[in-house]
């Protein structure tokens, strides 16, 4: 008789962020990402426990290391979970960095708010005790007859797909999915022979900008800003966004497309990222490789800045002419970018340059809107005179259309699919898209909602 299983929606439903989905197998409990939300104000609280006890979940498995997939993997741990913690080699590495960063935003969150820290540098510690690594493709035992590989999802260094297999019936839970062809690492490897399917849709219902004008963009706008001798602001996440940015500005200035000027890397995180990217050489794909192998250092170039200290940040300022800051965070949610920010956005010959998604409620959003012509940072009101860009063909996601085509590759024995990981209009928008276009049943879960699969 065909088993049953349940996946439960405790995060990453109807919001972009808070990856968190439980699947039992009546067997195990396989806890499937514990990621945070961008909202703000994370306190340990009656409203940031878990809905479920994470001393009775056996195994953890992590698709990749931003923040809404790993945050709150020490509060799980704190909270008892002693299972097993399943990733890729880069992605603990790059989770060690990740999470280390993100325990002094919460601390100080915490302090200002009054409240107690979600975790503790301790809680840290004992997750990564836990933690085991599994290469690309390798199959790994979770028990209950469940047998599981990481298939290459293309999103940021080490990211994975999660594969489950029982008695002949297949899920996958494709954390975050590139957007193929990515400039450093492989494309999104292709998936068959599904019965079911947990897909995010960040870019469920909008394509990008073509991959080929992005990159003109990019120069277009910073010699618009050198002919303006104005700084030119970029907010980018520390990991992958940031290491796409400096091997494209490389390849510009390289090729002589854009004049030279100072470009500052303030982003200390970031700095620490490329140093995990440069340890694993082997993961990019093989235009890089040849690439390196020919001599070519991807991430450097002259007049290339990295800025250490909180003094080399507020001293950028003072460098006469027109110059590049990239910054994190990339929401404008925390980090040195704000500082930059409250410095800038005031001057008509700035640019503040966006190429990520900015979540709903963050300052990157509202800044990016240009609804208001102030915004509030750090306590000061700051007018937003500045140039304001975005470049959406840089997006780590896949847009609509190949987030469709993804799904085609299996539609032929998919059952059923779970759209996820996006905001509700975007899932439904795919969701939607999918049943016209195979026929499968694919459903928009909510919050807490529980579905169960013959798996």
């Amino acid at each position: 008789m065909q088993k049953k299983s349940t996946i439960t929606f405790y995060g990453g439903a109807g919001s972009v962020t808070g990856a968190n989905f439980l699947f039992d197998t009546g067997g195990k409990k396989i806890l499937i990402d514990c990621g945070l939300t961008h909202s703000g104000g994370q306190c340990y609280s009656t409203e940031t426990q878990f809905n479920y006890n994470p001393s009775e979940v056996d195994v953890l498995i992590i698709t990749h290391a931003h923040a809404d997939h790993i945050g709150r993997i020490p509060q799980l741990v704190r909270d008892g979970f002693v299972g097993v913690i399943y990733s890729t080699l880069a992605t603990k590495e790059l989770s060690a960095v990740m999470l280390d960063d993100a325990l002094k935003i919460l601390t100080e969150e915490a302090d200002e708010l009054g409240c107690e820290p979600l975790y503790e540098r301790g809680d840290i510690a004992h997750s990564f005790a836990l933690w085991r690594t599994i290469e690309y493709h390798n199959t790994f035992i979770l028990g209950d007859n469940v047998h599981a590989q990481f298939l290459d999802a293309g999103h940021i260094l080490g990211s994975a797909m999660v594969k489950c297999e029982r008695d002949g019936k297949k899920i996958v839970f494709t954390g975050d999915l590139g957007n193929s062809p990515a400039l450093i690492l492989p494309d999104t490897e292709k998936i068959s022979n599904l019965n079911y399917l947990l897909m995010e849709s960040v870019y469920g219902d909008r394509n990008h900008e073509q991959k080929r004008g992005r990159t003109e963009k990019l120069a277009q706008i910073i010699r618009d800003n050198h002919k303006r001798g104005g700084t030119l602001l970029i907010p980018t996440f520390a990991l992958q966004r940031a290491q796409i940015l400096l091997y494209e500005i490389n390849k510009l200035v390289e090729h002589g497309q854009v004049p030279e000027m100072p470009v500052y890397f303030d982003a200390p995180l970031a700095q620490k990222v490329t140093t995990i990217f440069r340890r694993h050489k082997k993961l990019f794909n093989d235009q890089i490789k040849d690439e390196i192998t020919r001599g070519d250092d991807i991430f450097d170039f002259p007049q290339f800045v990295n800025i250490k200290k909180v003094r080399g940040s507020l001293a950028i300022e003072k460098a006469k002419g027109p110059k590049i800051i990239i910054a994190s965070s990339g929401m404008s949610n925390g980090g040195r970018v704000r500082l930059h920010e409250k410095k800038l956005l005031g001057n008509r010959n700035n640019t503040i340059l966006f190429i990520g998604y900015q979540a709903f409620g963050t300052l990157g959003r509202e800044i990016q809107e240009k609804k208001k012509s102030k915004v509030y940072i750090d306590g000061k009101m700051v007018r937003v005179r500045a140039k304001i860009n975005s470049i959406r063909g840089y997006s780590g996601h896949k847009d609509s259309d190949n987030l469709i085509s993804f799904v085609g590759d299996t539609a032929d024995t998919l059952e059923k699919i779970f759209v996820t990981m996006g905001e509700v209009s975007s899932s439904q928008f795919l969701a939607q898209k999918i049943t016209q276009k195979y026929g499968i049943r694919a459903i928009v879960p909510h919050k807490d909602d529980s579905e169960e699969i013959d798996f």
